[in-house]
């Protein structure tokens, strides 16, 4: 299978509410798509990868976000696992 792709397609949302705001530490759910593709004429539809899952939000000193989410494959494809524990520091956007 190729991995990589000049043309990135995401849509994310997600809902954040509080869990212990003194400090500063959400819930999260959200659900995610997209689709890497090498050109624009190769995106597809039907090949839109979706997940959907929880997290927690602690933003340190209201300006460092960190993230621990996992997140299931709604799509799954043949082989594929359930799904993935996610840890960041900051946000993509």
């Amino acid at each position: 299978d190729e991995v990589g792709g000049d043309i990135m397609f995401t849509v994310n949302t997600e809902l954040r509410y509080p869990i212990i705001p003194s400090i500063n530490l959400y819930g999260t759910v959200f659900m995610d798509a997209g689709q890497l593709a090498a050109d624009f004429k190769d995106l597809r539809l039907s090949e839109t990868r979706m997940s959907a899952g929880v997290g927690v939000r602690w933003l340190i000193a209201d300006l460092l976000p960190v993230l621990l989410d996992y997140g299931a494959v709604i799509n799954r494809k043949p082989g594929e696992g359930f799904g993935l524990l996610h840890f960041s520091i900051g946000y993509t956007f």
